[in-house]
């Protein structure tokens, strides 16, 4: 991650609800996928309310803090698209997340039917947000036991084991 993120734990925007790492009896891929991200992050900001709505104040209070800096966004793939991207269009919001880098992971079939692929989906986040630094992350199912993380060049580069 450090090739993609650096050296310094960023302000990290979560697209998801906090109840996804709090509640362990029912624990999920999804929440083993945040919980997994957070270490990468600080300031950690949840912008999906417990409905799954967007939490328009948080996200404007997350973007007036950190605003014109280097943040992390991470969210599952179709929930980026769905919970993020949608709304932000939606409701017409001003969010430039141009210095953030979006690490996204699986959902991909969710948004066939809506024929969105790997460039639709950077285009179009690029439109609502500013966002240019955009990549797919494998590994929390597809790779057991290894992680690939979409590099600039849409390429793909894999550890087998932590570093």
């Amino acid at each position: 991650m450090t090739s993609v993120l650096g050296r310094q734990r960023l302000p990290m925007l979560v697209v998801d609800t906090p109840n996804v790492v709090r509640d362990r009896a029912s624990f999920s891929a999804r929440g083993a996928g945040v919980l997994g991200m957070l270490s990468f992050g600080r300031h950690h900001t949840y912008v999906l309310d417990d409905d799954m709505e967007l939490d328009v104040e948080a996200l404007l209070r997350f973007r007036d803090r950190f605003a014109g800096g280097p943040v992390l966004v991470f969210g599952f793939t179709f929930m980026v698209w769905k919970y993020l991207h949608r709304r932000i269009v939606e409701l017409g919001l001003d969010v430039d997340l141009s210095q953030a880098v979006l690490v996204h992971s699986g959902g991909w079939k969710k948004l066939q039917a809506e024929a969105v692929g790997n460039a639709e989906f950077k285009a179009a986040l690029h439109a609502s947000t500013g966002l240019r630094r955009v990549h797919n992350f494998y590994g929390m199912v597809e790779q057991v036991g290894g992680v690939l993380l979409e590099g600039a060049t849409g390429t793909c580069t894999r550890r087998t084991s932590p570093r």
